[in-house]
């Protein structure tokens, strides 16, 4: 598992965060030591049982019951929570930071930060965010194929062929890896690896067919079950003023987990065997070592 601190889950996510304000800047240091959150959900023996070493996730209610609480209940909560080894507490949509939490992020150095979102979408974000950097996990929508022994993702809105294209490129003595849900793991030398989500694995939804197995379409020595991700393709809408094909690849690159992979966008439908010979050339040309960026 990668080592993560509370200052370094904060670096380019305070915004998808929404973290307005801070306190206990000492906490900062503290080790985030799961990928995982934990809400309190109204429940008393719920301090008893706290995750150790995960963000706890707190909202108005929970801090204005805490309010009221006699201060010697009150101690009780922290110290739980210091046992713990919570390494910071996220508060949802509240005004201001109240005075005893104020206290006991400085006295205990664990960072109290204020989010302007509700607890259940800052613990979707915080859930995603804390995934990419300890695990180093992110899943995207889309196709993944390997070329030429280049890992292809396509990605692009729904409808704009991203399927049919991956399908295109398995049929045509490429690999295929995954439809819809991509699962891309990044490697301790910052190389990406993708593979399909458990859920759907072997599967395609094809548009007017529905879901069916990968198997009725390739044969078994077509589907691969991982490749290492290296070009993004982005399928875009046609635009209808425009009357030649948009295909841009050089000087576009797409970052994943802060990896940047070289982008080729391309006019969906416009052209779809041109555009199957054009990703075979670039993944050709990049195998080669040739450059494509």
């Amino acid at each position: 598992m990668n080592r993560l601190t509370v200052e370094g889950l904060l670096k380019d996510a305070r915004k998808r965060l929404g973290i307005i304000k801070a306190t206990g800047l000492s906490g900062l240091k503290n080790t985030v030591g799961c990928a995982g959150t934990q809400r309190f959900n109204g429940n008393a023996a719920f301090w008893h049982n706290l995750k150790p070493q995960a963000i706890l996730i707190l909202s108005a209610p929970c801090l204005s019951t805490m309010a009221d609480l006699p201060s010697s209940k009150r101690d009780k909560i922290f110290r739980s929570i210091i046992s713990a080894g919570i390494p910071c507490i996220m508060l949802s949509r509240i005004r201001f930071l109240p005075d005893y939490m104020i206290r006991f992020s400085e006295d205990h150095a664990v960072s109290v930060l204020i989010s302007m979102y509700d607890e259940f979408l800052l613990e979707s974000r915080l859930l995603q965010i804390l995934r990419e950097k300890i695990d180093r996990v992110v899943t995207m929508h889309g196709a993944l194929v390997n070329v030429n022994g280049v890992g292809v993702m396509i990605t692009g809105e729904s409808g704009t062929g991203k399927t049919t294209c991956a399908i295109r490129m398995a049929k045509n003595g490429h690999y295929w890896i995954a439809d819809d849900v991509i699962e891309i793991m990044k490697s301790k030398e910052n190389v990406l690896y993708g593979r399909s989500h458990e859920r759907v694995k072997n599967y395609l939804a094809i548009k007017n067919v529905g879901i069916i197995h990968a198997g009725t379409l390739f044969d078994e020595a077509s589907i691969c079950e991982e490749t290492t991700v290296n070009i993004t393709i982005t399928m875009e809408r046609r635009d209808d003023k425009r009357e030649t094909e948009r295909t841009d690849l050089y000087g576009s690159v797409c970052n994943i987990m802060g990896v940047k992979l070289p982008c080729m966008h391309v006019t969906a439908g416009y052209d779809d065997e041109g555009t199957v010979r054009r990703i075979d050339g670039v993944t050709r040309t990049f195998s080669r070592g040739g450059r494509v960026l």
